[in-house]
């Protein structure tokens, strides 16, 4: 945030937005939230991305950094373009054996959906995909645990408890098991166990309102 108003301060164009409210994280956080609960990530980033002004929209995370060919591909995209497009961008984490590709830049986003454990863009037109590979993003390994996978989930919290979310969480770990912490970050081994452990149980988590999609 720092750096962002300090640039802004410097007269760049930048808009601070702020979302005043509790998220649920990704992974049994997001697995448990319905996708319309202000605390979702899908209700997050719908907010987010409801405050851009121009046609192309990118997510950008506070610890990535820009390659000189991604860089110098989005100084020479065209901004008017008007068919529809989404590109996927590689995202090293760390080192260059660990490339994790999401579609981080479009021209025609409609909204977020649930996917499990994550959000996931929905487009408004039948788009082409085009996936980049020399123009990267660079951040931090998938190794390092973040310090806000250490938190309680905010409905859990004395201040902030939610009994329903709560109790919907404990049930989820009732029938998979404990949540590792940081389970869903991109490329985890833990994350791909038991997202398949989750497509087991669907009708069982069903039963206790807790819902893979949205």
């Amino acid at each position: 945030m720092s750096i962002v108003s300090k640039l802004k301060s410097e007269g760049y164009p930048i808009r601070i937005v702020e979302y005043n409210g509790e998220l649920s994280r990704a992974g049994f956080e997001t697995l448990i939230t319905p996708a319309d609960h202000p605390a979702s990530l899908m209700s997050y980033y719908d907010f987010c991305f409801s405050h851009a002004n121009y046609n192309w929209i990118m997510k950008w995370d506070a610890d990535f950094s820009c390659s000189r060919g991604l860089l110098e591909f989005l100084n020479s995209l065209d901004m008017a373009i008007a068919e529809p497009l989404v590109y996927r961008i590689g995202c090293v984490l760390g080192d260059k054996d660990t490339i994790n590709y999401e579609n981080y830049l479009t021209n025609n986003l409609s909204h977020f959906g649930k996917h499990i454990f994550w959000e996931v863009p929905y487009y408004s037109k039948h788009c082409q995909i085009i996936e980049l590979k020399e123009q990267l993003i660079f951040s931090i390994s998938n190794k390092v645990l973040k310090n806000y996978w250490k938190n309680t989930p905010w409905f859990s919290e004395k201040e902030t408890i939610d009994k329903e979310l709560h109790d919907r969480y404990m049930k989820a770990v009732e029938i998979l098991g404990p949540e590792p912490r940081g389970l869903a970050r991109a490329k985890s081994t833990e994350s791909d166990r038991l997202y398949y452990e989750v497509v087991k149980n669907e009708s069982s988590l069903a039963a206790n309102n807790i819902h893979l999609y949205a």
